[in-house]
């Protein structure tokens, strides 16, 4: 099979897998129909590429991104600066990128019975026990959340700087996503009340709700919930997180439950069908948080197994993006 790189048929570069017309990147194995995956290359075949050319690579522009969150792997977006809608300047450098050198936020483990998505991982049944059965002792609190349906960003406050970034720890702005770069536009324009919560090295995450993916919403609110405030690793408690964001008038998930461990099915009974943030469609699910002598122990989350996992984004929908909230009154550039 002759190769999509150098042409050639007896290199060692890997060769783009075609099935039908279903195409699997190199790097990840995910399958697209989207005849071949789009243009991407990983940062060692760069050499390689001709942007205007029709020439595609074997990687997924989810893989491409995750790599080098390079702009560029968003076909729309012909960007190769982090100036959205803009165009022209430099490159960021890795650090410049990624200013907190880890991710904003890591993924909560499953309850048993939640749907599975490849991304997800199921907790200990030690934790489920503690979380929806019996408490260890009287030191345990569990609290459970409404869970959200939007995208994991947060704001960071680092060297007196607020900065707006994305759940794998970019800046919003470099972001391929339009949602993002909407993101960072709402953060500097709320600035202040960012400001009023946040300590210095600390970072407040939550889940922006402006494009539906799974679930659309008619917003009874902002389009920003938060629901941590973290330093490194470590989160805030979840009375002194609430006194913080409340300074700033901040929306936190609706409380079903604070106490004792509560099951699966009265958590759910108490979020009801379309839960408290004006859904109008079926809510996915609750997050447990277990705190020990006041302090966060661990997360745990139940998602619906029924319910389907983004199905009103683009890359998965083909149709046009379904906002629950769009901005007027500024533009991107």
């Amino acid at each position: 099979m002759e190769c999509h790189l150098c042409h050639g048929d007896a290199c060692e570069h890997p060769r783009l897998s075609v099935k039908g017309n279903i195409y699997e990147c190199i790097d990840c194995g995910q399958a697209s129909a989207n005849t071949p995956p789009m243009k991407y290359a990983l940062p060692f075949y760069e050499d390689k590429v001709n942007w205007d050319s029709e020439v595609y690579f074997p990687v997924c522009r989810n893989c491409y991104y995750e790599y080098t969150h390079d702009p560029r792997a968003y076909p729309l977006n012909k960007l190769v600066s982090p100036t959205p809608n803009g165009g022209g300047g430099e490159l960021m450098s890795n650090e410049d990128r990624k200013p907190l050198g880890i991710k904003s936020y890591g993924s909560i483990a499953l309850l048993p019975n939640s749907r599975v998505t490849p991304a997800d991982h199921h907790c200990h049944e030690g934790q489920a026990r503690i979380a929806t059965e019996k408490a260890r002792d009287r030191h345990d609190e569990i609290i459970v959340q409404e869970k959200l349906d939007g995208s994991n960003v947060g704001v960071a406050l680092l060297n007196g700087e607020i900065i707006a970034i994305t759940r794998a720890g970019y800046r919003a702005e470099t972001s391929p996503f339009e949602q993002h770069w909407h993101w960072g536009k709402w953060v500097k324009a709320n600035e202040n009340r960012f400001r009023c919560v946040l300590e210095e090295g600390e970072r407040l995450c939550g889940e922006w709700i402006m494009q539906a993916h799974g679930t659309r919403y008619n917003l009874l609110h902002e389009p920003l919930v938060v629901f941590d405030i973290m330093k490194g690793h470590d989160r805030l408690p979840f009375s002194e997180f609430e006194d913080r964001v409340k300074r700033a008038y901040f929306i936190t998930p609706h409380l079903l439950h604070q106490g004792q461990p509560i099951s699966v099915n009265t958590a759910l009974e108490r979020l009801g069908k379309y839960g408290y943030h004006g859904a109008i469609d079926e809510v996915e699910g609750a997050v447990w948080r277990v705190q020990r002598r006041g302090k966060v122990d661990f997360l745990v989350k139940y998602l619906k197994p029924y319910k389907e996992d983004g199905i009103y984004l683009p890359e998965k929908s083909g149709k046009e993006a379904v906002w629950n909230w769009y901005p007027y009154g500024y533009t991107l550039a």
